[in-house]
């Protein structure tokens, strides 16, 4: 009995759907405006309780300091300094060398058979 009740109501709801997209964009848009307007009036009656927690917003000492001028500084300085590191690293004359536009850095080149070993 319940499987059919289920399943009738799967079909209902696909075959609504499915009329829902055959209609032309106007007349889809206004069936969802009145969908949503009946939906909110539902909700608006609920008793407080029952209803569904609305998410919680952050608070202001949560939210990420993105715009300010501290943190635009930060990511300045932070950026120089990985610049300054790639100079320095180059001027010495690091182990890495490039091939074309990619690093082969001699970490990666094969070691002799004896070094492979774990134990």
């Amino acid at each position: 009995m319940l499987e059919t009740v289920l399943w009738g109501t799967g079909v209902a709801v696909c075959v609504a759907l499915l009329l829902r997209d055959l209609l032309p964009a106007p007349t889809r848009a206004r069936l969802d405006g009145r969908a949503s307007h009946a939906w909110q009036a539902l909700r608006a009656g609920m008793p407080r309780r029952t209803r569904a927690p609305r998410a919680t917003r952050r608070a202001p000492q949560e939210k990420a300091d993105v715009n300010t001028r501290q943190a635009q500084r930060e990511a300045e300085l932070e950026a120089r300094d990985v610049i300054d590191r790639v100079r320095r690293q180059v001027r010495d004359g690091s182990s890495t060398k490039r091939d074309g536009n990619v690093y082969r850095p001699d970490a990666f080149k094969s070691r002799p058979p004896e070094q492979d070993k774990p134990h």
